[in-house]
């Protein structure tokens, strides 16, 4: 005889509660009707779609993409690899991009992971013991908190990422673990901590001959990304990381600016009520690793880039979702759990306009700026060397250009130079000045805006000449520009 503890969400059989609540309960209890609110959660995020992504980081793997494919990148000089984030995502997107065009593949695989994503935190609800209408309330909680319908939809690993770090919690007890353990690094970096904490356990709990097959199972499945990324671009993980550092030198802010561009980071991202779960922090082994993940990962940043934690929208932070949301699964048996659920899933409503807006703002923005640089685009020759600091949308839509990424994400020459020269952002005239006589750039495409326009101003307090191209568009940000050494002008 099976006996069953319940939880404070269950809703008992009693005259007290009116039928309809317990037949909207039971409804909810059911697979079919959970899946078909995940799927058109999913969705809305999709809908008006125009066929451009919210942000311009998708078009530096879409142009991988297509680069892989074709089988050189002519564009950028270098290995479709330099520059991708996640050889995973890449693999899977030129997969696709066999039967389908790129855009629509990278549409469909941001859709696929999103599906994995929810059934992973439906799983992972009744893994915890969370039943009905709490299972819903937290996968939809994980699909709409923070910025995570934007990320969902923005052509880039992030779907691919907040699924694996689901499914490494669902999964901590499975045969199957080493074999995600070892994709998950090339899905993004920080998931290689998360699933080494995770394998750990199930490790120490073994004898010596079983921890071999587990370690080599491992190893076997990282074997071939590993081998990949090391003959493309030379390096077992992404460069990305070690480039932006580089280039946006924030190794002169003091402590207590770095604290505080971390706790104004996490405030933005809204993601401090799911934080609320580390009540549970040291619950068990599991609520255990998972805290000891979001303080490293808190701590990397703090100790690195602060600001990354919010780059793109938050991206690198909207992976914390699932474990934290996993904590908070923790209480939810509680004496306090059958109300934070329904606080979570209405403070996440609630914001969830805001983001869907600045999805679909994103979108239009990216439409007008591809055009916008297609036109600029027509202006060069082709194959003239190009400095660029967007690397995705200008490669996309002007793929016969010569581009040189002054960051230094598909350029490592660039990335070089900073780390010879550059101390603080906006103080990159060393380093721009070396970029540009290294490679002979004579044009130059610069983001009008804040930050990005200090690549024209620093290349010309460098000693470079600067001349405006025509341009008819007001909708545009994007300015090209003739550039010459000042040497070569007299």
């Amino acid at each position: 005889m099976t006996i069953r503890t319940a939880c404070a969400g269950d809703l008992p059989h009693t005259k007290a509660v009116p039928a309809f609540v317990t037949a909207l309960a039971e409804a909810v209890g059911q697979p079919w009707v959970r899946a078909l609110a995940y799927a058109a959660c999913i969705l809305t995020g999709w809908i008006g779609w125009i066929g451009t992504f919210p942000l311009d980081d998708a078009y530096i793997t879409l142009h991988n993409a297509r680069a892989l494919l074709a089988g050189a990148d002519t564009t950028y000089g270098g290995s479709p690899l330099v520059g991708a984030t996640s050889v995973v995502h890449l693999a899977l997107l030129a997969l696709l991009g066999h039967v389908l065009p790129l855009v629509t593949a990278s549409c469909l695989l941001n859709i696929l992971a999103a599906g994995a994503y929810a059934a992973g935190l439906d799983k992972l609800a009744r893994n915890c013991g969370v039943t009905g209408w709490q299972a819903l309330a937290y996968t939809l909680v994980g699909l709409t908190a923070g910025s995570v319908a934007l990320q969902l939809c923005n052509g880039l690993e992030t779907g691919l990422a907040l699924a694996m770090a689901t499914w490494l919690l669902v999964l901590a007890q499975a045969r199957i673990l080493p074999v995600l353990a070892g994709i998950a690094p090339f899905i993004r970096p920080e998931l290689g901590l998360l699933a080494a904490l995770v394998l750990a356990p199930q490790v120490m709990r073994r004898d010596w001959r079983a921890n071999m097959l587990t370690l080599g199972l491992t190893v076997l499945t990282a074997a071939p990304f590993v081998l990949w990324s090391l003959c493309e671009s030379g390096h077992v993980l992404p460069n990305t990381i070690g480039a932006k550092l580089a280039f946006f030198a924030q190794s002169q802010i003091d402590p207590v600016g770095r604290v505080k561009a971390v706790l104004v980071c996490l405030v933005a991202s809204q993601l401090l009520p799911l934080f609320a779960g580390l009540v549970a922090a040291w619950h068990n082994t599991l609520t255990s690793i998972c805290t000891v993940f979001i303080i490293t990962i808190l701590a990397v940043a703090l100790a690195t880039e602060p600001a990354s934690l919010g780059w793109n929208d938050y991206r690198y932070l909207m992976t914390l979702i699932p474990i934290l949301l996993f904590c908070c699964m923790q209480l939810t048996c509680g004496k306090q759990g059958h109300l934070l659920p329904l606080a979570l899933l209405t403070w996440s409503i609630l914001l969830l306009p805001a983001t869907l807006a600045n999805l679909w703002n994103s979108e239009q923005k990216t439409a007008v700026e591809l055009r916008a640089l297609a036109h600029v685009a027509a202006t060069i020759p082709p194959g003239t060397p190009v400095l660029v600091h967007d690397a995705g949308m200008i490669a996309w839509v002007a793929p016969q250009l010569r581009l040189i990424d002054v960051v230094g994400l598909k350029t490592p020459y660039s990335a070089a130079a900073h780390r010879r020269s550059t101390l603080a952002s906006c103080e990159w005239d060393s380093a721009l000045n070396d970029t540009a006589s290294h490679f002979h750039a004579q044009y130059m495409i610069v983001l009008q805006k804040p930050m990005w326009n200090c690549v024209a101003s620093n290349l010309i307090r460098a000693g470079w000449s600067a001349r405006a191209l025509p341009y008819n568009s007001a909708t545009s940000q994007y300015r090209a520009f003739a550039i010459r050494p000042l040497s070569e002008t007299h």
